[in-house]
């Protein structure tokens, strides 16, 4: 049985799938190929010819591995050679020439930074553009050049002018002394109103004067005390409204001091009964007198009635009537 293998440096390789061969190529016999034998040049000086070069021993690498090699030990710094600025030497005349201490520009200042200021707000430029339009567009009207007047004009106006301020009537003495009366007149004027307003709140205060007494007095005594509202003709409030805890009284009197009375209100839990038979007690039996719910009861010069938790007396040293006596009462 004939076989064909192929010979690679003594192995034995299929020649159609590359893969080698279980069979020595010294014991099998030498199979000549079946393709025409090429001629086969000799290697050129740059390189080995194909035919031979699997028969070339392979040259191993030349590069240095350094992972076997140990790596030379270096110099500490301390050992090293340290050069020092002050060392002198010889340098050529044209190396002194562009030396850096020749070639060394002078320091200069920094400059200083300037100052930026806020610019004003500026108009947009559509809005300058669509106003230059407008501008365009507005009808220009020519300047009138005015003629110089002639001298003669210029000189009647000058006299017109000067005989008008001639004629002006000039302020008299008279006119003068009627304006300072006037402002005498009415700062006078003023005076007086200002004087009758004060005598006007003086009166008025005078009236109130008793009310703002007996509300001063109530407030003391810790009564509810009132002010009559009616006083016979001819009598007036003698001296101030004298109070004492649960007590206040006030005495009228007669315009030529002839006569005068005086009302007392105090704190009482009294009725009409009790307040009769105090009053009979003291001046006899008393005169009784119904009116809008009150009952007055009168002896002699002493009065009295009861409302509202105060007992109201009137100790009288004048010739009072029945009916001024009532209307004392309800004006209470």
């Amino acid at each position: 049985m004939k076989q064909e293998f192929i010979n690679v440096n003594g192995k034995a390789y299929d020649p159609v799938t590359g893969l080698p061969l279980p069979i020595s190529v010294e014991k099998s016999p030498t199979v000549a190929p079946t393709q025409p034998k090429r001629v086969v040049k000799a290697s050129t000086a740059r390189g080995t010819a194909t035919a031979t070069i699997h028969r070339v021993s392979v040259q191993k690498s030349a590069t240095l591995s350094r992972r076997h090699i140990k790596r030379p030990p270096q110099k500490s710094l301390a050992t090293r050679p340290v050069r020092t600025p002050n060392a002198t030497v010889q340098q050529h005349v044209a190396v002194k020439k562009f030396s850096p201490e020749m070639t060394r520009k002078p320091v200069t200042e920094a400059p200083k930074k300037s100052v930026q200021i806020d610019r004003p707000a500026e108009v947009h430029p559509v809005v300058q553009r669509a106003k230059q339009r407008q501008i365009a567009k507005m009808p220009v009207t020519p300047i009138q050049k005015t003629k110089p007047k002639p001298a003669s004009i210029l000189k009647n106006e000058a006299i017109t002018e000067a005989l008008a301020k001639a004629q002006e009537p000039k302020p008299d003495k008279h006119h003068r002394a009627k304006r300072k009366q006037s402002k005498l007149k009415r700062w006078t004027s003023l005076a007086s109103a200002g004087l009758a307003i004060m005598l006007l709140g003086g009166y008025f205060t005078y009236l109130s004067m008793p009310n703002i007494s007996i509300r001063v007095a109530a407030l003391q005594s810790g009564i509810n005390a009132t002010y009559p509202g009616y006083k016979p003709n001819g009598y007036a409030l003698n001296g101030p409204i004298s109070f004492k805890q649960g007590e206040v009284s006030m005495k009228f009197a007669y315009a030529d001091g002839t006569a005068n009375y005086t009302i007392s209100q105090s704190k009482s839990n009294w009725d009409s009964a009790a307040v009769k038979e105090y009053i009979a007690g003291k001046s006899g039996a008393p005169a009784t007198t119904i009116v809008d719910g009150l009952t007055i009861f009168a002896a002699g010069e002493n009065v009295a009635w009861v409302n509202g938790g105060i007992l109201y007396q009137i100790n009288s040293h004048a010739p009072l009537s029945s009916e001024q006596i009532r209307k004392i009462a309800t004006s209470m």
